[in-house]
């Protein structure tokens, strides 16, 4: 029991001196995670020291701390975007270009005209739920309840972003309009574009590009 005793007593000194050892042996940049000293069982804290610097003991750890200077990470960031930029094919481009026009023609001008009956029942009813949520109430003869939800959110981003700049007040609030009534049906107007992108496989990759630029440029979607 005495022997069992000394060995418990003296087996933190040993860790510790295991623990130091092995950082000593880590490069710098592996330096930082030292979980797998820490759990050394006493065969391996027992080992010589020279052991544990070749790396017999103890394996290797990879940090999680990046210690790389900001500038030389961000620059390394770049070069892989960059280069990610270069490999991309003619189809992706030809992608982009299409999402990029539905982007534009569905957001051009997009107060330009007044609301109609419909779109303003669901500004008003999504103001008043952005106002004060507890207030809404579904109603079958307005739809709902994600429209009022999804664009009452909108509103409530365009409420606090008004009292942190200072604007609006007692002449109301003049970031909420009829464009800012309309960026909710625009962005999913600008999501109909990219659906056939998951339809690849069954109209075929020149199909697919091609119903996409047809909902692109449709009146009917725009």
């Amino acid at each position: 029991m005495a022997r069992k005793s000394n060995r418990s007593e003296d087996a933190a000194p040993r860790r510790a001196s295991a623990v130091n050892s092995y950082r000593s042996a880590q490069p710098k940049a592996e330096v930082g995670s030292v979980d797998a000293a820490l759990s050394l069982t006493d065969a391996e804290i027992d080992a010589p020291e020279e052991e544990v610097a070749q790396g017999n003991s103890v394996p290797v750890v990879t940090t999680i701390y990046d210690r790389t200077p900001l500038r030389r990470r961000l620059e390394y960031r770049s070069r892989q975007t960059w280069d990610y930029i270069r490999s991309m094919r003619l189809e992706q481009w030809l992608w982009i270009g299409v999402i990029l026009l539905a982007t534009i023609l569905r957001f051009w001008d997009l107060g330009g005209k007044p609301l109609h009956h419909d779109e303003s029942m669901h500004a008003f009813f999504s103001l008043t739920f952005a106002r004060n949520p507890a207030s809404y109430q579904y109603d079958p003869l307005l739809h709902g309840p994600f429209q009022f939800h999804a664009e009452g959110f909108i509103f409530m981003v365009i409420l606090a972003a008004e009292r942190i700049f200072g604007v609006g007040g007692a002449a109301g609030n003049p970031w909420i309009n009829d464009a800012t009534a309309r960026i909710l049906p625009a962005l999913f107007g600008v999501g109909i574009v990219a659906l056939p992108l998951g339809l690849r496989r069954q109209l075929g990759r020149i199909g697919a590009l091609v119903a996409a630029l047809l909902l692109a440029v449709s009146p009917t979607f725009v």
